[in-house]
This record gives structure tokens, C-alpha cells and sequence, in this order.
């Protein structure tokens, strides 16, 4: 087989062993990339959320990210942190997730947490606590995470 024969059947195993890692891929699923908008109370910020659903756990790995973030005191009167809260469906409370990790020199909250949900609404919110009972009205961003 020539050299040139010899490349041109490589690359054609190449293309259709990427193709089929793509298609097995999309077929696992993967994680699901949200990137919401935020509320007028925190202009500019820019929300990333990544949700990795585990249908046999019945768990959601989420990670929220917000950049271009203002300091909690900027937002609402009193705020000094954020929280993630979740709920299976608008008929239920809302459940704390966690407070953000907030770094004022970045202007940035993170915050990686398990929410034992695989769809469910998503809030961020200023709160005058870290252990806040239920989401104040200051919101940062929302959003519905579906399976």
C-alpha cells in the first residue's frame, strides 16, 4: 500500500471514530451549560451555571460561577452574601443550596454544590446572612434546570 493510500485510510478511520465518540457522547448526555441573564438588581453581572444530572443517583452536580459581580451591600441594604436556593417545582419552598464563595477583588461568586433534584428552579439571591431561611426579593439570576 502506498504512502499516500496508507494516510488517506487513516484519516478516514480518524473522521469515523470521532464521529461515533461524538454520537456516544451526545447520547450520554453530559453536562448542561445554562448561561442565564442577570435581574436588574445586579446590572452587568454575567451568570454561568453547569448542571450534571445523575438520573440513577437522582442528583444534580451544579457549579454557578458569576463574574462582574458587585459586593452583596451594593445590591440590597444589609446584603452581605449569596445564597443558591433550589425547588423541585413553584408548589414547593425553596431549599438553601449554599452561600457563594465571593471574591471582592475579582468581583466574582462561586459556588459548587449537590442538589438532590434532576429538574428544578434555580434562584441566587442577596442575603443579609449566610444561613438565610428563605430567598429574599434581591435577585442576581434565576433559572429552570431540566433534564
Amino acid at each position: 500500500m502506498s504512502n499516500r493510500r496508507f494516510t488517506r485510510v487513516l484519516r478516514s478511520l480518524a473522521t469515523g471514530c470521532c464521529g461515533l465518540g461524538l454520537f456516544l457522547a451526545a447520547g450520554c448526555g453530559g453536562p448542561q451549560h445554562y448561561a442565564p441573564s442577570s435581574t436588574k438588581n445586579a446590572p452587568g453581572a454575567d451568570p454561568g451555571i453547569t448542571v450534571e444530572v445523575s438520573k440513577e443517583t437522582h442528583m444534580a452536580r451544579v457549579t454557578i460561577d458569576i463574574p462582574n459581580l458587585a459586593p452583596p451591600d451594593r445590591l440590597a441594604a444589609g446584603g452581605s452574601t449569596f445564597v443558591a436556593w433550589y425547588r423541585r417545582d413553584e408548589t414547593m419552598p425553596w431549599q438553601r443550596i449554599g452561600a457563594l464563595a465571593y471574591d471582592e477583588t475579582e468581583r466574582r461568586g462561586r459556588l459548587g454544590a449537590t442538589v438532590p433534584e434532576i429538574a428544578f428552579d434555580l434562584e441566587v439571591s442577596v442575603e443579609t446572612g449566610a444561613a438565610a431561611g428563605a430567598p429574599s426579593t434581591t435577585l442576581v439570576t434565576k433559572q429552570h434546570v431540566s433534564n
